[in-house]
């Protein structure tokens, strides 16, 4: 039974602390959502991506990086979203008019 308080406790914890980052990531950036749904699709792309960040960082600490990467208003985008956002064509061909 203690061992299923002390998961309890450290779930609502970390649950706390995510909602917490959220709420701050969403007033720094002036992030506004237009319904609950979206604002939770939102909460976990964007603990995705900082998960990605924390990573690389732990990487370049170990020297195994050459840059430190942060948290950004980009951050509660997918990366198809990023790609679209800046303009990346990737692997869709402009076809070329045919040479006569």
């Amino acid at each position: 039974m203690k061992i299923v308080l002390i998961l309890f406790v450290v779930a609502f914890c970390y649950a706390s602390t995510t909602d917490e980052e959220w709420k701050a990531y969403k007033a720094k950036f002036n992030k506004n959502y237009p319904n609950p749904a979206i604002d939770e699709m939102r909460k976990l792309i964007f603990l995705h991506n900082k998960a990605l960040v924390e990573e690389h960082n732990r990487l370049y600490d170990e020297g195994l990086k050459s840059f430190k990467l942060a948290v950004n208003k980009f951050a509660d985008m997918t990366k198809e979203e990023m790609e679209d956002y800046h303009g990346f064509i990737g692997d869709k061909i402009i076809p070329k008019d045919p040479v006569v």
